[in-house]
């Protein structure tokens, strides 16, 4: 199996907003997610036993996503 290193596009967006309960303490709410263009596919936990040969996990794609929550309470003093 050859492994090479490959440069492919990616890019982020996020956005978000503060809550305020008082002038000192506010809650913080976020979001953002990511997506990387790439060319995959990929076979995980194969075996060959008996002249027969199987994949337990087989994928394919031209984009990954992924996304993650921000949450968090602000104190000022």
């Amino acid at each position: 199996m050859a492994y090479d290193s490959e440069t492919r596009f990616s890019g982020s967006i996020g956005g978000g907003f503060r809550i305020p309960f008082n002038d000192n303490v506010s809650l913080n709410l976020g979001v953002r997610g990511y997506l990387t263009l790439l060319d995959s596919d990929s076979s995980l936990f194969c075996v060959s036993d008996s002249g027969e040969a199987g994949c337990l996990l087989r994928s394919s794609g031209s984009t990954f996503f992924q996304a993650e929550g921000l949450l968090g309470l602000s104190v000022r003093f």
